[in-house]
């Protein structure tokens, strides 16, 4: 049976957020991904910098709390990306380490984890990485699995559906675990209703009785319930987005495919 999995990124850097609009962007969006965790009783995951989560704990400290509470009683699990969203690749080596170590001792500090998954940071991946992240003791990584797939033409498509291992020029290694950004950007388009349920749900029914390992979601919690008002088309009111999330959550998972 397939087994789905998906991942809510937060950012308060995020370049289309005014600093003002934190505390707005705390009440719309990540307390509602929390309640969605707590309430519905769905396992996802949770990424932030380590300067995201201070950001929060200024802004409402009752947040953080509740993140840490949910787990310490196992109902989530976060992943880590380092103090930082850096783009790793362009940095320096002594420098991507300090950010992953700072990263940790915030982590440790506010909510009393240390990650074993990293979400490499704008997606961007290079095999220099892997030495980073292992001295770090992280375990595995979570990249995107289209850039990877167009680069290596020799790939095999059911691929994406399983772990794979990564080996840089050492014969370091570390475990990958599969991002999809069109996955993503279809469930987006979806919770924003541009796309209908059918559609959808299309490529999951496809697969649905495969052993298979499916990547749902990998990207911004910003996005939802909330506009940044980048572009003029952006929609102003909200549709109650995380409502029809967790609905949808809950329709995937009443139907055997969580």
């Amino acid at each position: 049976m397939i087994n789905l999995y998906s991942l809510f990124h937060l950012n308060s850097s995020f370049s289309s957020i005014e600093t003002n609009d934190l505390p707005k962007i705390v009440d719309k969006c990540y307390w509602p991904l929390l309640n969605l965790i707590d309430r519905e009783n769905l396992c996802l995951n949770i990424e932030g910098t380590g300067s995201t989560l201070k950001d929060i704990y200024k802004i409402d400290k009752l947040w953080i709390s509740k993140l840490k509470e949910l787990l310490k009683n196992k109902k989530c699990e976060f992943i880590g990306s380092g103090h930082r969203q850096i783009i790793s690749p362009l940095i320096p080596y002594d420098m991507n380490l300090f950010n992953i170590r700072k990263g940790d001792l915030i982590y440790k500090d506010l909510i009393n984890v240390k990650p074993k998954i990293a979400y490499v940071n704008e997606q961007t991946y290079s095999k220099s990485l892997i030495n980073i992240y292992k001295k770090n003791l992280y375990k595995a990584l979570i990249i995107d699995w289209n850039n990877s797939y167009s680069a290596n033409p020799n790939w095999k498509n059911h691929m994406q559906y399983y772990p794979q291992i990564a080996i840089d020029d050492y014969n370091n290694s570390i475990d990958i675990i599969w991002n999809n950004s069109i996955n993503f950007q279809k469930f987006q388009r979806f919770i924003y209703g541009e796309i209908n349920k059918k559609e959808f749900l299309k490529e999951l029914k496809r697969i649905k009785n495969k052993n298979y390992s499916f990547s749902l979601y990998g990207s911004d919690a910003e996005i939802f319930d909330y506009r940044p008002k980048r572009f003029f088309y952006e929609q102003k009111d909200s549709l109650q987005e995380w409502k029809k999330i967790g609905n949808i959550f809950n329709e995937l998972e009443n139907n055997n495919f969580l």
